[in-house]
């Protein structure tokens, strides 16, 4: 039999990480690679600016927004600019100002503009060459198209002036948009050619980008994104949890079977490899279970009928023993004491095997605890120094005869261990519906590497089978069968002040 709690693991020092939560970590790098493939695609295919507050379609917005301008400044006086300025920046709810090549505001509402925003106003620009300009009205469909004649050759649409005949056409409004941190806000900037004088700078900024239309929102396809990663989510995590859930089940069941608790079962009705999974086990547990039960009615049949022959060897030897010469009565009673032995090993291995075979068969029911420990210690442990210590009136369930002689078990493995006149205290705690009977001795206790097979049968501290150490290793084994049988547990460990402790944890009453 396995011991009474749970094995170790196999790597006892690894932070344990949940099967579910590798898969949703997964699902999840998964999604975020698809949107990092995603997002290169849309900006090498779709045209979304280094610049994310420009893509295709904020340029849109934003070139439509100055030529609409543009076009009404053309044909006022420039006292009526302020007049438009503000009305356009009212219609696209940002604050719209107009400044000149050297940083100067020419129209609008009075806009303090950072150093960063004047340097990028006061910067010089490259020409645009003839050719490249060609290139840039050859794109058609990008939205790019002339609204007039091109300007002469050799002259650059961003550095020279419109004359007053000429129509601006829309590859010549350089834009750039970027966002301040002192203060908080975001700008865009949009270069207008303007006839017979230096370009304007349309200058506009916003403190969200959900107040205005002109940028591109991140926000919207933020939601978006999260709504679908949530949805994934929740659409991955019932089925991981579900093989999960499964896996923790037939965990915790097959620890149950490692204990030796052939009862357990586990769920066998999914239609896949964790239902075939679960199906061996049951069938596992089965074949365990009938393997076990054999051995123990076979061990508790041999020594039945080993019982009548060694009860006649001793009437025999008895019988001897009084025709025997006074010379050879030594001999005998050797003889005797190996017989003696034989006989206490069988009934051992009798009480044994009646224990385990009690299981499903033996009623449980309630027991007043402090009575029936005292009565155990007056029998077996009369000339030991016992103290008992249990809380008024409590009672547990358990097969009254298995629980006597669990505890008459411990008992005498504590006064064969720990001495004659090692004091032994049995005290009893309640915690919820768990009775915690605990038998400490002041012995020298028992080395780290044996206390998980202490329960095993035939195991001995001492390998030496000898008349000075006594037992046969089958005594700590009926008590587990027996606890176990009474619906509990048994479980064994050193004091950290000296000595040994049995804990059995019983339900109460």
């Amino acid at each position: 039999m396995s011991p009474s709690y749970p094995p170790e693991r196999a790597h006892p020092g690894r932070t344990p990480f949940p099967l579910y939560g590798k898969i949703l970590l997964c699902l999840l790098l998964n999604l975020l690679l698809v949107a990092v493939v995603a997002g290169w695609l849309l900006r090498a295919h779709f045209g979304v600016d280094q610049n994310w507050l420009l893509n295709e379609a904020a340029r849109g917005r934003l070139q439509a927004m100055s030529l609409v301008l543009l076009n009404e400044l053309r044909q006022l006086p420039t006292d009526d600019w302020d007049a438009v300025v503000d009305r356009t920046g009212e219609t696209h709810r940002v604050q719209l100002a107009l400044f000149d090549p050297s940083g100067r505001q020419v129209a609008g509402a009075d806009l303090l503009l950072p150093d960063n925003v004047t340097q990028r106003i006061q910067r010089p620009r490259p020409a645009t060459s003839p050719a490249a300009r060609q290139r840039q009205l050859r794109r058609g469909e990008d939205g790019l198209r002339e609204f007039g004649p091109s300007p002469p050759r050799g002259r650059s649409p961003e550095d020279q002036p419109l004359e007053a005949n000429e129509t601006p056409w829309e590859s010549s409004f350089p834009k750039e948009a970027f966002r301040t941190q002192d203060p908080r806000q975001y700008w865009f900037l949009v270069r207008l050619p303007y006839p017979n004088r230096p370009p304007l700078f349309v200058v506009g900024t916003t403190k969200a980008l959900g107040e205005t239309g002109l940028l591109f929102n991140p926000a919207p396809w933020l939601w978006a994104a999260a709504g679908l990663v949530g949805f994934s989510v929740l659409l991955w995590f019932p089925l991981a949890r579900s093989v999960t859930g499964s896996i923790s089940h037939m965990t915790r069941a097959t620890e149950e079977i490692a204990l030796g608790r052939f009862q357990t079962r586990v769920d066998d009705t999914r239609r896949d490899e964790l239902g075939r999974l679960g199906s061996a086990i049951n069938q596992m547990t089965l074949r365990l279970q009938g393997f076990v039960d054999g051995q123990k009615r076979f061990m508790g049949d041999a020594a039945h009928e080993l019982c009548s022959p060694l009860a006649r060897m001793e009437v025999g030897l008895a019988i001897l023993g009084q025709r025997v010469p006074p010379g050879e009565r030594e001999r005998l009673e050797d003889v005797g004491e190996e017989v003696r032995e034989m006989r206490a090993l069988v009934n051992e291995l009798l009480a044994f095997s009646r224990a385990g075979l009690q299981t499903a068969s033996a009623p449980r029911v309630p027991v007043a605890l402090e009575p029936l420990v005292r009565e155990v210690v007056e029998r077996e442990g009369a000339a030991l120094p016992v103290t008992v210590q249990f809380p008024p009136n409590l009672k547990v369930l358990a097969v009254p005869a298995l629980l006597q002689r669990a505890v008459a078990n411990i008992l005498r493995n504590a006064a064969r261990h720990a001495g004659a006149n090692s004091p032994i205290a049995i005290t009893a705690t309640l915690d919820n519906d768990t009775v915690s009977l605990m038998i400490a001795d002041q012995g020298p206790g028992v080395i780290p590497e044996a206390l998980p097979r202490l329960f095993d049968p035939f195991f001995r501290v001492d390998s030496s089978r000898d008349r000075e150490t006594g037992g046969v290793g089958l005594g700590l084994a009926i008590v587990k069968s027996c606890v176990e049988t009474c619906g509990g547990k048994v479980l064994a460990r050193n004091h950290p002040a000296g000595g040994f402790v049995v804990e059995l944890r019983l339900t109460r009453a």
